[in-house]
């Protein structure tokens, strides 16, 4: 990321006309001054920069004002005060929708895309057949897209978007689009175009592809930025405030309960992407300062993308792994590594949270929340469930 700015918002209103009645659409033309509607403040005095080869992430709660900032910015709407500034190309998820014609095939959509995106005719035929490989839709490519499904169409739609590597890609929840394998595929082609220097803005409820490689995040609520930096700190905020906690740490980790025994230093685990049943390693770097005995508990949750409350949608599938009543010594510094021998989780996104506690009195000294995230996916597109069990059948 360098300092030249690509995109520049600044003082960014957007307000909508609520009519109670459809009829007072066109009266409003005629009320001469007097309000026949209420209205409604969806952006408030917004205002950031983006520079070239940023990939800037966007947060926030259903209806706070996210799609319509990426509409604003795309071009597709204009807003009702403020200013902003594109230097460079743009392609948007969004515009493509009004770019496909819903009588023509896919094939005859691409080409159409890729003709308006003054694409070669020398290198058409390569950036359709591409196209195709990546959507991944089958025969559906030859049917007119009018039969397709939301899931088939944001597919197709993604898959002409990243071939034509715009100096702007502006996505929305495309990482929420088909199944896992999908979505891992889109997310390692997003940090392709990231390693290529592209400017990409990104919104997703994905905390594990949030944190995976945008370099900031915006949390939008209720139409203004609410917090705004270093994209660990602000989906943790995020998520605390989604449960009903504040998180006021400066700290990297966002810490639940800290009794001051025990400080977590670092976690690290040895990748973010896991095929089903590959080895899982997990290493803690932590400094005991009061000499009590605790237990060191790891639990990995599942991210549900159903419930933006993502602790309340999530399933814990692995608690204390390591010790009971392991005695730590005082004022030790020390690192532990925690494996898992074949990960048998159904494919996914996860965090893992860690907690210093005493299971005997049921003392708290110390939990932090998403220390890691991870993605699974599945050999087998076996994309339901939970966990799979090493189970087998006898025959008596």
């Amino acid at each position: 990321m360098n300092n030249d700015k690509v995109i520049e918002v600044v003082n960014l209103n957007k307000s909508y006309k609520l009519f109670k009645k459809n009829i007072y659409k066109i009266l409003d033309i005629f009320a001469f001054g007097k309000k026949l509607y209420t209205p409604h403040d969806v952006l408030k005095d917004v205002t950031f920069d983006v520079y070239k080869g940023e990939v800037l992430g966007i947060i926030g709660s259903n209806g706070a004002g996210k799609s319509t900032l990426l509409k604003l910015i795309s071009g597709v709407s204009t807003p009702t005060s403020g200013s902003i500034k594109i230097n460079g190309n743009v392609v948007s998820l969004l515009e493509l929708g009004s770019t496909f014609n819903m009588e023509m095939t896919g094939i005859e959509n691409l080409k159409l895309f890729f003709t308006i995106m003054l694409v070669d005719k020398d290198k058409m035929q390569q950036y359709v057949e591409e196209a195709i490989k990546f959507a991944d839709i089958g025969e559906y490519v030859n049917h007119p897209v009018k039969f397709y499904s939301s899931g088939m169409f944001a597919r197709l739609a993604f898959a002409a978007s990243v071939q034509v590597e715009p100096e702007i890609l502006v996505l929305d929840e495309v990482l929420s689009v088909g199944d896992i394998d999908f979505q891992s595929k889109s997310l390692e082609k997003i940090i392709e175009l990231k390693n290529k220097g592209e400017t990409i803005l990104l919104v997703s409820h994905s905390f594990s592809a949030v944190n995976s490689f945008c370099d900031r995040v915006i949390w939008l609520k209720d139409g203004v930025i609410h917090k705004m930096g270093d994209p660990k700190i602000i989906t943790q905020a995020y998520h605390f405030n989604s449960i009903g906690y504040e998180n006021n740490s400066s700290e990297h980790f966002a810490v639940k309960e800290d009794s001051g025994a025990v400080k977590l230093n670092n976690a690290r685990i040895n990748r973010i992407k896991y095929q089903f049943n590959e080895d899982f390693q997990l290493e803690l770097d932590y400094k005991v300062e009061k000499k009590i005995p605790m237990d060191l508990i790891v639990e990995i949750w599942k991210y549900q993308a159903e419930y933006p409350n993502f602790l309340r949608g999530g399933e814990l599938l692995i608690g204390k792994y390591y010790g009971s009543n392991h005695q730590f010594d005082a004022t030790n510094s020390d690192s532990l590594k925690f494996f898992i021998e074949k990960l048998n989780l159904g494919a996914g996104q996860y965090y893992i949270d860690i907690a210093f506690s005493n299971t005997i009195n049921s003392k708290l000294y110390l939990h932090v929340f998403n220390v890691a995230d991870f993605v699974v996916s599945s050999r087998d597109k076996i994309d339901d469930g939970i966990v799979l069990m090493d189970a087998h059948f006898n025959r008596g």
